[in-house]
């Protein structure tokens, strides 16, 4: 059992990799959480394979196979799988010689995945066996679940915000190695060669971790964007957040998804007024996300005398605020403004404060995460905290690309008709992505033009010169054709185009989006897995448009079949 504790590095360093991995195949993947699910049941079954591989090896007859020996030696290929890995994962793109800008496929995806998968997890399930056959198994496995618990806890609440991925896991490594250095050197003295060898690739991993992440990350990302002059990093526990620089504009993304762009073109701002004057006195806005330019558009209208602005981050706003001019910092001082590191799902059901206006800048519903602002749920939370006629905004969503029309339609048209399950009246702004503009309307009597949302250009230049705003262009957002275009593609569901709209299939879901029932990101899933095959998606279509009462029922057809079993059983 002395010895037994030396183990708990196997624990650890298969946490770390696990998340590491992780994160970088979900960045992979554009955060697709569907990804998730078989890195974690990958994960389980290569392991599995390893420690039954490893075990027959063991009690193969006649072998002459040192297990201390063999588990030490595992350590330094389990060093060079992980930085393998990290290598491929970044050039992947490269390697399938993938146009800039274009994502994997679902095909190319499990590829890298199960190629970088596989032999981690191979020889952690390896050195467990070889663990267990020289020393107490109990201890081990104590041991080992006990540095999974630890590393898994200072991940969470502290590694993850300072460090990046190929340091966390050069320093995790080099903990793992040195320690099956120093197993090997105290009870194998004939072998000590093979220990320093072990020691010296443990210091090499932390000498050369840094280089490793700065060469891969850059150019993983020029193989997105090659005109980038620099690519920084800062890590972050939510995901890695990048900060690309092209000649005259700066994106920021996290994890695979543009957050924004400096500096505003003018686009944001103008989005902005627009928004604030659907209503007569926007005095106080709850602005949830919009970093990029939306928080300076805000404070900038003038009958605002209060902003409440959430960023569930804290790490964007410190590594933007350092790429801000001075005027635009000063902005952030600014007495009206008041900042909230928290949830802004969370944030809107716990306040009692009511608003004017409620903005959300939102990413396109392709995420579990980003979907939950797209629910009827969310939509009712919203509305218990608009004043009378309040406003409120959801900028976000997508319009559909190229061989995509019919799931993009059906997904738009089930986010509109959720919408309007909560207010009274919904109206598009044919923006980039699009903005959804809600309103339940004071009684007023007799009803004057603020009752009612327009997209008007006319009237909402007349407004604004009577706030005093002059210059703003509104044309983008109140071009009539595009302004009837998006709205009727959104409420019908179908092709805006007569052309399109002969040939295009009619998909309706039979269900609004909600948290108990994710419709919005049932179908942005299946826009991911048809990139790899057409024939998978066209049959989990089936499911959108069954009754709910269906659904229920192939959930309980597991329990009736185990019911079945066990009457058997018993006869």
């Amino acid at each position: 059992m002395r010895r037994s504790w030396l183990f708990f590095s196997l624990g650890s360093i298969s946490q770390v990799c696990q998340v590491v991995l992780l994160r970088e195949l979900l960045t992979l993947a554009e955060g697709t959480e569907l990804t998730i699910a078989f890195v974690l049941g990958s994960w389980l079954t290569f392991v599995a394979f390893g420690s039954f591989a490893a075990t027959k090896l063991l009690t193969r007859k006649g072998q002459r196979l040192d297990p201390m020996l063999a588990y030490s030696v595992a350590s330094a290929f389990l060093a060079a799988s992980v930085f393998f890995d990290l290598w491929l994962i970044r050039f992947s793109r490269s390697i399938f010689s993938l146009p800039p800008g274009e994502p994997l496929s679902v095909a190319q995806w499990l590829s890298v995945a199960i190629v970088t998968l596989f032999p981690v997890c191979f020889v952690v399930g390896a050195q467990f066996a070889f663990a267990a056959s020289f020393a107490n198994p109990s201890g081990v496995y104590i041991a080992e679940s006990v540095g999974a618990v630890i590393a898994g806890a200072l991940l969470s609440l502290l590694l993850l915000r300072w460090f990046d991925h190929s340091s966390l896991s050069s320093f995790f490594l080099a903990l793992h190695l040195l320690l099956s250095s120093a197993l090997l050197w105290s009870y194998r003295p004939n072998a000590r060669w093979v220990s320093a060898a072990i020691s010296a690739v443990a210091g090499l991993s932390l000498v050369f971790a840094p280089l490793v992440e700065q060469k891969t990350q850059t150019a993983f990302w020029r193989s997105m964007f090659p005109a980038a002059e620099k690519v920084r990093l800062v890590a972050s526990p939510y995901g890695m957040v990048t900060a690309i620089k092209f000649s005259d504009q700066l994106s920021v993304y996290q994890n695979g998804h543009l957050l924004f762009t400096l500096p505003d073109q003018g686009d944001v701002s103008s989005l902005v007024h627009l928004i604030l004057l659907q209503h007569p006195k926007p005095r106080r806005i709850l602005l949830i996300g919009g970093l990029g330019g939306w928080v300076q558009a805000t404070l900038q209208h003038p009958k605002v005398v209060g902003v409440d602005w959430v960023e569930l981050d804290p790490t964007i706003p410190r590594f933007v605020f350092a790429l801000l001019s001075p005027k635009e910092r000063n902005l952030f001082s600014d007495p009206r403004l008041k900042r909230y590191t928290t949830d802004g799902r969370s944030f809107i059901s716990q306040t009692k404060q009511p608003y004017d206006v409620v903005i959300v800048v939102a990413s396109d519903p392709t995420t579990a995460a980003s979907n939950r602002f797209f629910t009827v749920e969310f939509f009712a939370e919203v509305l218990r905290l608009l004043r009378p006629g309040g406003v409120f905004a959801l900028h976000g969503l997508r319009e559909p690309p190229a061989g995509f029309g019919e799931l993009y339609f059906a997904r738009n048209h089930c986010v509109y008709a959720t919408m309007l399950k909560a207010f009274c009246e919904v109206l598009v702004v044919p923006s980039s992505p699009l903005t959804l503009l809600g309103r339940c309307p004071a009684t007023s009597s007799p009803p004057d033009e603020l009752a009612r949302l327009t997209l008007d250009e006319q009237t909402l230049l007349r407004r604004a010169r009577e706030r005093g705003l002059d210059g703003i262009n509104l044309f983008a957002f109140t071009d009539p054709v595009q302004v009837e275009r998006v709205n009727y593609e959104l409420k019908t569901g179908l092709p805006f185009n007569p052309l399109e709209r002969e040939q295009a299939k009619v998909l309706r879901p039979k269900w609004l989006n909600s948290d108990t029932n994710p419709t919005v990101y049932f179908l942005s899933s299946l826009l991911w897995l048809k990139m790899g095959s057409e024939k998978f998606a066209r049959l989990l279509e089936f499911f959108v448009f069954l009754p709910r009462w269906s659904i229920w029922l192939l959930a309980l057809l597991p329990f009736i079949f185990w019911l079945i079993g066990r009457m058997k059983s018993a006869n």
